[in-house]
């Protein structure tokens, strides 16, 4: 419960284990400790895949204390972001990924064939 006002200090954790805190409040600047460590001020994302208790709070007010615990990451998933080429509705990237032994990327194989850009020039 925040007595003084401030909006409460949001948590997330991307699948890779980074921590991003974030806050309403402009002006304000978040504490964070890592199980029970020393405070340290907020400023960028931070990693946290082996897990453990994050505690946050607004400097200067113990009162907007607040914590979270997160669990150990022992494995990030893969994930195809881009293919240069692939063949729609048979061969996506998305299937390099998917640990399925029935699908399978490949390259556009179609009538209308992927151009690539050149490597270089001579």
């Amino acid at each position: 419960m925040q007595t003084s006002g401030e909006s409460p200090i949001a948590f997330s954790r991307d699948r890779a284990g980074e921590v991003t805190l974030s806050t309403k409040e402009h002006g304000l600047q978040i504490l964070y400790s890592i199980n029970g460590g020393k405070q340290q001020v907020y400023t960028k994302p931070f990693n946290l895949r082996r897990g453990g208790v994050v505690t946050v709070q607004y400097k200067g007010n113990k009162s907007s204390t607040t914590s979270m615990s997160f669990g150990k990451i022992d494995e990030i998933p893969l994930e195809a972001i881009y293919a240069s080429s692939m063949e729609p509705d048979e061969g996506e990237a998305t299937h390099l990924t998917d640990n399925k032994l029935d699908t399978y990327w490949h390259t556009q194989y179609g009538v209308t064939l992927t151009k690539f850009p050149p490597l270089g020039r001579l």
